[in-house]
């Protein structure tokens, strides 16, 4: 009998004790420094920052998020130079080319087990990464101007290529052909 009593004052200093843990833990001016730290780098418009920023703090207000603009070329070239021992957290807005590079090293986290049933079929490349977005594109060929200079309307990508250089001249091979054929 006597230790079933000793047993039960033991309980209640205990619970005692964890609610004042918990009280103090629960306290509703909690610091920065409280919370958990999360960095995101990005390479996405001011303006899409701003949204993130604010969509995170509204969803995740118990952690302190840092979000990082740094350039496409920056932001793959400080990943791949860092690699594991990087302080991102979370990378974002980066093509499959490059998380493709990040993934063949090794560096990106199994996300098998996050729900993939969102994605249409083909999209998922790899278990360490996945889509934020699809993008798409277009080429529009003004057949009236390619007559007007004398050009064979393209019928292949190639064709497209051999038709901007055609256009900017044999040697440019460089951005300026890009250039030139988006002005067709």
């Amino acid at each position: 009998m006597r230790m079933h009593t000793f047993a039960r004052v033991l309980g209640v200093c205990a619970v005692i004790v964890l609610l004042g843990f918990l009280q103090s833990g629960c306290s509703s001016s909690a610091s920065s420094s409280d919370k958990d730290k999360v960095t995101i780098y990005t390479s996405i418009e001011d303006y899409r920052i701003e949204y993130l920023d604010r969509q995170l703090e509204k969803e995740f207000p118990d952690y302190d998020i840092t979000i990082k603009f740094l350039s496409t070329g920056d932001h793959i070239a400080k990943l791949l130079k860092e690699g594991t021992e990087t302080d991102c957290d979370i990378t974002h807005s980066l093509s499959y080319s490059y998380l493709q590079q990040l993934d063949a090293k090794g560096y990106l986290a199994d996300l098998s087990s996050y729900d993939q049933s969102i994605y249409a079929k083909g999209m998922i490349v790899s278990n360490d990464f996945l889509p934020q977005e699809r993008g798409s594109g277009a080429i529009i060929i003004n057949t009236d101007m390619l007559k007007e200079m004398n050009l064979d309307e393209p019928k292949s990508y190639a064709d497209l290529l051999e038709t901007g250089i055609s256009r900017a001249g044999r040697d440019a091979r460089s951005q300026r052909i890009q250039h030139r054929i988006y002005v067709l």
